[in-house]
């Protein structure tokens, strides 16, 4: 006698109405400050029920109005759930998981770093298989004007912050403590400004010949950059168009990460 199929499990019961009130909440998380008119229009729920929503998030400190008239804004309660999620992050971990994945997706190394004392420090390399595509390990120094993780921190930090790295780096007698060339900073202005205008930076087969570069960053909930992730690979390999499919992947990547540190795109 054939044993009956297996059902597939049935998802828990929810509550509808608080489902539909934090849809809500999540919209004006998303766009800051909004009135009802903009509520319905985004959320497509009745002025009705938004205003009962209004009124209940309010008494509960996860909304208030807006002090100026204009609309409501998340609130006090709710700022401290929000700063309680960003407290227990562990960014590091967050950005290696999301890396592993995509590393594996497109059968290339992806490496984290973030701004350390002496430069742009790895913190993790992430390989696809066990084939070893990249020997930077947690520790490893990056030059800032010979590396396409370098020339994205000099995209997106303070100017003299970078300068006076590069000119540390520039000046270091040998043995150097960082991988790459170390070119004089104005010698890689086009790549800087092309790292802004793609919020990418890319190189082929430079500063190492054969190996090529792709660098996203991370930012968080300051709007800051908190780390950059950079797909390291063969020439051969690498698709370095700017729209490409590695540079979305990369995009979508670190896209991924920030919001999970809680950074909010800006609105068009």
């Amino acid at each position: 006698m054939n044993a009956p199929p297996e059902m597939p499990p049935r998802e828990p019961r929810g509550v509808q109405a608080v489902e539909t009130g934090f849809s809500l909440l999540a919209v004006l998380a998303a766009h800051g400050c909004l009135g009802v008119a903009e509520l319905r229009e985004i959320s497509g729920l009745s002025r009705a029920q938004i205003h009962a929503y209004l009124v209940s998030f309010q008494r509960a400190g996860l909304i208030e109005k807006d002090p100026r008239g204009t609309g409501y804004r998340v609130g006090p309660f709710g700022l401290e759930l929000g700063m309680a999620q960003l407290l227990r992050l562990d960014p590091q971990a967050i950005a290696a998981e999301e890396a592993r994945r995509t590393a594996e997706t497109c059968g290339q190394t992806i490496s984290t770093s973030v701004w350390g004392l002496y430069g742009p420090t790895v913190t993790a390399t992430l390989q696809a298989g066990e084939e070893i595509r990249n020997s930077a390990r947690p520790g490893t120094v990056y030059s800032v004007t010979g590396t396409a993780t370098g020339i994205l921190f000099a995209a997106l930090l303070p100017a003299d912050v970078i300068r006076a790295t590069a000119a540390a780096q520039h000046g270091e007698p040998d043995p150097v403590r960082f991988i790459g060339r170390c070119p004089a900073l104005e010698e890689i202005r086009p790549q800087i400004e092309q790292a802004r205008t793609h919020d990418m930076a890319i190189t082929y087969s430079w500063p190492q010949r054969g190996v090529s570069a792709l660098a996203a960053p991370v930012r968080n909930f300051s709007d800051e950059i908190e780390m950059v992730l950079t797909m390291i690979g063969a020439d051969t390999e690498i698709d370095i168009d700017p729209q490409g499919f590695h540079a979305t992947q990369m995009r979508a990547l670190a896209a991924r990460v920030s919001r999970q540190l809680g950074h909010v795109p800006a609105r068009d």
